[in-house]
């Protein structure tokens, strides 16, 4: 297992995308920022167990995965996505990270990886990291 990055299209927030099977309004972006239906969650939340959920609502996940999939031109709406590090590489990059200084010297870089899947790390933060690595690299230069 290990941690991708990706980003996301656009088409789905600008309605560029295929109308999604329960309509414009029941889709959002969750915390996780993953794209994801109200009402799905909401039968998630309500469900005794997954056999029930997916007996009543089966289908409709399905085709809510399937447009998420294929909705636009993007595969899965994913603009770009790269594969980051395992595990163990992420908390030998933390350690390092540490060593060097952590949130002192690295405030985004010290902060930016999560700890499980999911998470988020905003455009807005994008020129700090790089100033951050910028920084790293200088001092730790891969091999």
């Amino acid at each position: 297992m290990g941690l991708d990055g990706v980003v996301q299209c656009n088409c789905w927030r600008d309605h560029t995308a295929s109308t999604p099977p329960t309509g414009w309004d029941d889709i959002y972006c969750d915390t996780d920022g993953w794209i994801s239906s109200r009402r799905i969650d909401q039968a998630w939340q309500e469900s005794d167990s997954h056999d029930v959920f997916r007996k009543r609502f089966g289908m409709l996940e399905d085709a809510i995965e399937e447009w998420r999939a294929h909705g636009c031109t993007h595969e899965d709406m994913e603009y770009c996505s790269e594969w980051i590090s395992n595990w163990a590489g992420v908390a030998h990059f933390r350690s390092l990270i540490a060593q060097m200084g952590g949130t002192d010297r690295f405030q985004t870089l010290a902060q930016m990886f999560p700890d499980g899947n999911g998470g988020i790390f905003p455009a807005r933060m994008a020129s700090s990291a790089l100033s951050d690595l910028d920084i790293f690299d200088a001092e730790y230069p891969l091999q």
